[in-house]
């Protein structure tokens, strides 16, 4: 199957099922941005989180903390679970940065936020056809003949914002490994290349910029494969001048979210 083959049915079947965008504003006394992050929900012990980019909370500069910190208000909380094909209206959703397990440690490759998601919204997900990725469907991120690794999540080039209006696309990015030693690894995470020919048909997207917090999958190719696809990480960064991302092993965060499992078991029991 070719790359462009595989991006309609699996955007359709398989990753918008996965993907919710988290929407807010933030606004001032004489300012007002809509924005979003790329979240995507997975399922452990149990319990339904919500995954995206620690930066979006943590960074030193841009994160949403120090936006807020700043004199930023925000407001017009919501999920956005269209991508699996509902037609209503975005969830509400509110936001406390005590509820949020935020790592942002760039040095060490670790950049993940992780928000356990209430029942309520829940079952308000599951009945815009969102399900979660089970541990059984997570994996390494393996560069294979038999499988594609791919980025998905809503560019901010895609995204326009006119009132009550809201449009946003989703979009597939093949990746392949990168070959080279002129940029910099970072702990564990994992660089990989996005296509740098804009006449090539996979070149989607000219910037990354909005797919922070995306899944990284590994899609199999190869037909009569068992296990169609895997989740292998969560997007961090990207290079722009050599159009390569990097991006952080779904590992990592699996055995945070293990953590704070048992440590919220360990507090209700006692």
């Amino acid at each position: 199957m070719t790359v462009t083959g595989i991006e309609e049915a699996f955007l359709r079947h398989n990753a918008g099922r996965h993907f919710v965008a988290l929407t807010y504003r933030l606004r001032t006394d004489s300012e007002v941005h809509n924005l979003y992050t790329s979240c995507f929900v997975v399922e452990l012990s149990g319990h339904w989180f919500l995954l995206t980019a620690g930066h979006w909370l943590k960074h030193e500069e841009t994160g949403l903390e120090r936006q807020l910190a700043a004199g930023y208000r925000i407001d017009k909380i919501a999920l956005a679970d269209a991508f699996a094909g509902h037609s209503g209206s975005p969830l509400p959703f509110s936001f406390g940065f005590a509820d949020w397990l935020a790592i942002y440690e760039d040095a060490d490759g670790f950049d993940f936020a992780a928000l356990r998601i209430h029942p309520f919204h829940r079952r308000g997900l599951e009945s815009a056809g969102v399900s979660a990725i089970e541990l059984q469907a997570m994996g390494p991120a393996e560069f294979q003949d038999d499988s594609q690794l791919a980025l998905v999540g809503v560019p901010f080039e895609s995204f326009k914002n006119a009132g009550a209006d809201t449009a946003m696309k989703l979009v597939l990015v093949p990746l392949t490994a990168y070959v080279g030693d002129a940029l910099p690894t970072k702990g564990g995470s994992i660089l990989a290349q996005m296509p740098v020919n804009p006449a090539d048909p996979t070149h989607r997207v000219d910037d990354v910029v909005g797919m922070s917090g995306g899944p990284i999958f590994r899609i199999a190719t190869k037909a009569g494969t068992q296990k169609k696809y895997w989740l292998v990480g969560i997007q961090s960064g990207w290079y722009a001048n050599s159009r390569v991302v990097r991006f952080c092993p779904v590992d990592a965060f699996v055995a945070a979210l293990d953590e704070l499992v048992e440590e919220r078991a360990g507090a209700a029991g006692n």
